[in-house]
């Protein structure tokens, strides 16, 4: 880890990475246990609308239908998290690739509830 001057300091990048891998542990189990109709409504985890949460059929409906874009916002943030640890001499790259990493993650979960959403009935 690097700790001079014009690095990231070691505890920070430690923070930030661990922060990382709970959002691409997120993702994932968000994907995977979404697709397979195995994750239930609850008041932490998944992609929770007032749509989504009406009802268990809304909920499954929404995480089948967003589970492979929501694989995509996982690996967006393996791929970013693996470049953050390539950059951390050069402060400006590693903040530069974070915030990167994390609005395109953020959109492309934005683009999984859309279609999660699109074709979900109304009322």
């Amino acid at each position: 880890m690097v700790d001079d001057a014009s690095g990231v300091p070691g505890w920070a990048l430690v923070v930030i990475l661990a922060v990382q891998v709970a959002l691409g542990v997120a993702l994932f189990l968000t994907a995977r246990l979404g697709a397979s109709g195995r994750l239930r409504r609850n008041p932490y985890f998944g992609l929770r609308t007032p749509r989504s949460l009406a009802d268990d059929a809304a909920w499954d409906h929404v995480h089948r239908k967003a589970a492979p874009v929501v694989r995509v916002a996982f690996a967006v943030v393996v791929v970013g998290t693996a470049v953050l640890v390539v950059t951390t001499g050069d402060m400006a790259l590693f903040i530069t690739t974070l915030l990167t990493t994390d609005v395109l993650a953020v959109v492309v979960l934005l683009v999984a509830v859309w279609i999660g959403h699109r074709d979900l009935p109304r009322g």
